[in-house]
């Protein structure tokens, strides 16, 4: 019903079976926000149906998964965007561009940390099995924003705490 409705809004037809919209040969592309364990097939099935991709982050759970979603989107030749949306925030593009005039010299080492809650919109984010977890689907962000700040690094560290009062992040 809910869907019903909003479809009616924008006058757009509900779909409630994603492999279904995103194979549909109306559609030419599709964005795929769905929870990270379902990103591949999903993706998969849009690319090989000739759609081009926007894919919500994290790519997927595995390496694996990844690279299987790199080369259906290379065998289509289609696009694939991966939704790192910090690059499109102001802020960060002035950052980037400030860095990389040289004002401050030659960074040597970057440190990154992320405070937040879980998102309570949605139940998935609390189990990593399906999420990936604080570092995989949150702290991505940083990391993405520091790859594109440095280039890739020469070696990574990282921590993190589970605090129970904040739902297991």
């Amino acid at each position: 019903e809910k869907a019903a409705a909003l479809a009616a809004r924008y006058n757009a037809e509900p779909f409630t079976d994603a492999l279904a919209l995103a194979t549909d040969p109306r559609v030419d592309m599709i964005s795929n926000t769905l929870p990270t364990h379902l990103h591949k097939d999903i993706t998969i099935a849009a690319l090989q149906a000739g759609k081009h991709v926007l894919l919500e982050k994290p790519m997927a759970l595995s390496v694996e998964e990844c690279d299987a979603i790199i080369a259906a989107a290379k065998e289509a030749n289609r696009f694939l965007m991966i939704g790192q949306v910090l690059r499109f925030w102001p802020e960060y593009v002035a950052l980037v561009d400030f860095v990389r005039s040289g004002a401050l010299g030659k960074p040597l080492a970057a440190r990154a940390k992320r405070l937040a809650s879980p998102p309570r919109w949605a139940d998935f984010f609390l189990h990593p099995e399906q999420s990936g977890g604080e570092v995989l689907d949150l702290h991505i962000h940083d990391l993405d924003a520091l790859n594109w700040l440095f280039g890739e690094p020469r070696s990574v560290y990282a921590c993190g705490q589970r605090s129970p009062e904040s739902g297991g992040w």
